[in-house]
């Protein structure tokens, strides 16, 4: 199964200085450079973009291989907030997400929803997992169970980083191992992603 080329995140991921480098260029202001080293540098410039638009693109086929293939739809109305989607946002917090309203009111109205997302756990951004956070009302994130017979086959209740409000995570993938063979990782994480679809179209 070809997923796509991962060469610049293999590079990425695998090389500590060119990881280094591709999160120092922003190509804003050009730093102190002679003239044999301007050229590298629009073609260090050049890989960091290609980094960046290969990372988005993987989270997008991640979600589509995944997610997408469990027909949400029947979880709702979808709504998809395309200000998270930007190269620059899917750089600086690394996921894709969609919601699907359940009560099927107006999205206008901030009803009951869930969120699906594909991202890089934010801890040190080098490993990639499934996430779904519900909503009860607006921002009011739902109560989810506390027994974990309760919770969806390959699914666990945490809590984020900062000590805020808890969603529904898959246990996560090493960004190296997911490159060098990205088919368990994608298989485990399209049988999770049905298990959680019903469990919220039931719930």
């Amino acid at each position: 199964m070809t997923f796509l080329n991962t060469d610049s995140l293999k590079e990425y991921y695998g090389n500590r200085m060119v990881h280094k480098s591709v999160d120092a260029l922003d190509g804003g202001n050009m730093p102190e450079v002679r003239w044999e080293e301007a050229r590298n540098y629009n073609q260090a410039l050049l890989m960091a973009a290609q980094v960046r638009a290969d990372r988005a693109d993987l989270l997008f086929r991640v979600w589509d291989t995944t997610f997408g293939q469990t027909t949400p739809a029947r979880l709702g109305e979808e709504y998809f907030n395309s200000e998270t989607a930007s190269p620059a946002a899917i750089w600086g917090d690394p996921y894709v997400e969609r919601f699907y309203y359940r009560d099927r009111r107006p999205m206008e109205e901030n009803g009951p929803s869930d969120g699906l997302f594909v991202w890089l756990v934010p801890r040190t951004r080098r490993t990639i997992a499934l996430g779904v956070e519900r909503y009860s009302e607006g921002n009011d994130i739902a109560e989810l169970p506390p027994n974990p017979a309760d919770v969806p086959k390959g699914w666990h209740v945490t809590r984020y980083m900062d000590g805020g409000d808890n969603y529904f995570a898959n246990t996560a993938v090493d960004m190296m191992e997911f490159l060098g063979d990205p088919c368990p990782a994608l298989e485990r994480f399209r049988r999770d992603a049905v298990e959680m679809v019903n469990f919220l179209a039931q719930n």
